[in-house]
Formats: C-alpha cells, sequence, structure tokens
C-alpha cells in the first residue's frame, strides 16, 4: 500500500469514527450527568480526528463546528 493510499484510508477511518462518537454521544440521556459525558466524548473523539487530518495534511475541517 502507498503512502497516499494509506493516508486516504487512514482518513475515512477517522472520519467514520468521529461520526460513530457523535451519534454515540447523541444517544446519551438528556440529563446534567449525560451531558457532561455527552461533551467530554465529543471533544475527545472529535480531538483525535482533527489531529489526524492535520497530521496527513488534509485540513478538511469543515466537518467540525468550532466552540
Amino acid at each position: 500500500m502507498e503512502n497516499k493510499e494509506f493516508a486516504k484510508k487512514l482518513e475515512l477511518r477517522t472520519l467514520q469514527f468521529a461520526v460513530s462518537i457523535n451519534k454515540m454521544s447523541s444517544s446519551l440521556p438528556k440529563t446534567a450527568e449525560g451531558l457532561v459525558i455527552r461533551n467530554q466524548i465529543t471533544k475527545s473523539g472529535t480531538s483525535y480526528t482533527k489531529t489526524t487530518l492535520n497530521t496527513l495534511g488534509t485540513h478538511n475541517f469543515k466537518y467540525f463546528r468550532h466552540s
């Protein structure tokens, strides 16, 4: 596997990971505790994806909201 092919596959996997994190966190209860956990899981899960995309040089951050 060439580097570009690996980078594209890694980009796709990390984006899929971010989507699955968001889906999972949205299924948490809307209690005060659930919202705290949702916030932390979403931040940590999407932070990994953003860092990976930055490392790969894709800089495709249109998928992320700034808070």
